[in-house]
């Protein structure tokens, strides 16, 4: 699927730093393309990975899989983009996010009861402490 960037951008684009700074953030992502192709290729074959997991999901009988996994992806592409712009720092920050949603999703997996924990986690504070204590990444890698 292909989506075609508006030609010319829209009056005013440019005229800010906001918009002349993702002109360069595209121009940036570009350039990776180009010229950084086997690395672009890895990162491509992460993604389709990922698009086929969600292709293949037809009426799950667990929906909390699927949910995780879109998480993930959506965190996933967001790194990807910010990688393929130069912005490593804030990359990592998002590429951690695409981990630790990978991490809820199998950790719900192997303990189906706790995704009631992590979905009540904004009723109260007990609620809160609760879903804190339980999805430590350190404890979510020890099971």
């Amino acid at each position: 699927m292909s989506v075609q960037s508006p030609t010319p951008p829209p009056p005013g684009w440019g005229a800010d730093a906001l918009t002349s700074f993702l002109d360069l953030v595209r121009h940036q992502q570009f350039a990776t393309y180009v010229n950084l192709r086997p690395q672009f290729d890895k990162i491509l074959e992460v993604d389709n990975a990922f698009v086929a997991l969600s292709t293949n999901v037809v009426d799950p009988e667990d929906l909390v899989g699927p949910f995780f996994s879109l998480q993930a992806h959506a965190a996933y592409r967001a790194s990807a983009s910010l990688a393929m712009s130069t912005q490593s720092s804030p990359a990592f920050t998002v590429m951690r996010q695409c981990l630790e949603q990978s991490l809820y999703g199998l950790y719900v997996n192997r303990y189906p009861d706790s995704f009631e924990t992590w979905i009540k986690r904004t009723v109260d504070e007990t609620s809160r402490q609760k879903m804190k204590k339980e999805f430590t990444i350190g404890n979510l890698k020890k099971r």
